[in-house]
């Protein structure tokens, strides 16, 4: 994009996105809480603030290392979500095991 208000509007919306889908792994990072899953949670919140930090600013400071170091953010973010589903996916098996083993005695 070379119109500065489209690039901004897409930020922006970019950064809206990240803090709703932040806010709803918050909640799913609070429903049944484990060491594990408080870690890899809170290595995401700073992923997250680092990356929304880095959009926010984008065009303000230093954009040619800033274009440098936004994929390097974008992908651990990524890596840090991915980490905290697989837990959430474990725990969930985990709980479902325990109910049906419940539900057959």
């Amino acid at each position: 994009m070379t119109d500065r208000e489209t690039s901004a509007n897409a930020l922006r919306n970019t950064v809206y996105s990240i803090k709703s889908y932040a806010l709803i792994i918050n909640d799913l990072a609070y429903q049944h809480p484990d060491e594990k899953t408080e870690q890899a949670h809170r290595r995401l919140q700073r992923d997250v603030a680092l990356l929304t930090e880095a959009l926010q600013h984008f065009s303000t400071v230093n954009k040619k290392k800033q274009q440098e170091n936004l994929p390097t953010l974008i992908q651990s973010t990524l890596l840090r979500a991915e980490q905290l589903n697989r837990l959430h996916a474990n725990i969930n098996e985990k709980l479902r095991n325990q109910l049906v083993t419940q539900v057959k005695k």
